[in-house]
């Protein structure tokens, strides 16, 4: 995965927000936690409604950062300054809950790539995270001395990667980059079948299946979840119309109702032989 996708930067927010050894937790050391990833949120002041990455929570702090992630060096005026006008209110009750509204502030964060911080530092007035494989830096300052003081030094990021499990695919994703997940859905689903035809895309994209295979299912919003589903949905189709033996498997549990040891490891097998095909890998090079 690039170091510059969008998927990579949402990764690396949400796990600003995870005691994850194997990231840095910035956030995570002050008691953030991610409650929102990718929600249309409403802004009383503007009256127009915003979509962050990620927005994160310390109940500790009474603070919440919203944190948008860029993967280019281009500037959106119109939208950094519908980002500049939320208020801590436009989260309360229906987003998130806060024990002390009224102390309650709110920072908004840009997520950048290291290479396109001089592009945005002269054009943005925000706190600014700018992220490469060696380090994270702040630019601007956020509201909270705490999170200033956090962000006094550059924080090292060498050695370490997000992992990819926080937000392992995004609707908009490259095709090659999402069979995989759609792949390890039909492989966690068809022992449940359950009087539900096998062959139709729609029975691996069930709520729990989803959940499954995207560990932050529960914060996403509802339309980011239908765009997820859908494009699993249409992935495993083509997978089943262009990949015979997986087609013909599928109709045989179908017609058979009934999932054996045997029949997984058949299963297993084809998965890997379409991983072969379409991306020369295998299902243990994704799964650990």
């Amino acid at each position: 995965m690039s170091l510059y996708s969008h998927t990579h930067l949402m990764n690396a927010a949400i796990g600003f927000c995870k005691h994850d050894e194997s990231w840095i937790h910035p956030l995570a050391d002050l008691g953030y936690e991610a409650k929102l990833v990718e929600q249309k949120i409403g802004t009383e002041m503007s009256g127009i409604s915003v979509t962050p990455d990620v927005v994160a929570t310390s109940q500790r702090l009474i603070h919440s950062v919203a944190i948008e992630c860029k993967g280019g060096k281009s500037v959106n005026e119109r939208q950094i300054a519908n980002y500049m006008s939320m208020k801590p209110s436009d989260l309360h009750d229906k987003w998130v809950h806060i024990y002390d509204k009224n102390q309650h502030t709110l920072d908004v964060c840009l997520l950048i790539h290291k290479a396109y911080e001089q592009s945005w530092a002269s054009s943005v007035v925000l706190p600014i995270l700018s992220l490469s494989d060696q380090t994270l830096t702040l630019r601007n300052k956020f509201s909270k001395q705490e999170l200033n003081q956090k962000f006094n030094k550059d924080i090292s990021t060498e050695g370490f990667v997000p992992p990819l499990s926080y937000y392992p695919f995004s609707h908009d994703d490259d095709r090659k980059a999402i069979i995989p997940h759609a792949l390890r859905a039909i492989r966690l689903s068809i022992g449940k079948k359950q009087q539900i035809d096998t062959t139709d895309p729609e029975f691996y994209v069930s709520n729990a299946t989803m959940k499954q295979i995207h560990k932050v299912w529960d914060i996403l919003s509802r339309k980011h979840q239908d765009q997820l589903k859908n494009r699993v949905k249409n992935i495993i189709d083509e997978l089943i119309k262009s990949h015979p033996k997986l087609k013909n498997f599928l109709e045989n549990i179908q017609a058979n109702e009934k999932m054996s040891s045997t029949k997984s490891n058949s299963l297993a097998n084809i998965c890997n032989e379409i991983l072969q095909t379409e991306l020369r890998a295998t299902m243990d090079d994704f799964i650990s």
